[in-house]
């Protein structure tokens, strides 16, 4: 188990907020979905540390390399 790294939880804070969205329109509770947008908007937008931080490790996240020397 690793330690703490800040980047890493930005990006499962998001991930953990956007199932919130989904799961709350699928029950059609939009008081609670609204709350968790207006938080993915305040602190994700462009210009924010967090949406860096969420830009960096998400764009490590999806990288594929052809090999291990590419790597």
């Amino acid at each position: 188990m690793s330690g703490h790294n800040k980047r890493r939880n930005s990006a499962l804070v998001y991930e953990f907020l956007v199932k919130h969205v989904a799961k709350c329109l699928v029950s059609d509770d939009k008081a609670s979905s609204n709350r968790a947008l207006k938080i993915l908007k305040k602190y994700y937008r462009p210009g924010t540390e967090v949406y860096k931080e969420f830009r960096l490790i998400d764009s490590l996240a999806r990288t594929h390399v052809s090999t291990q020397a590419v790597a």
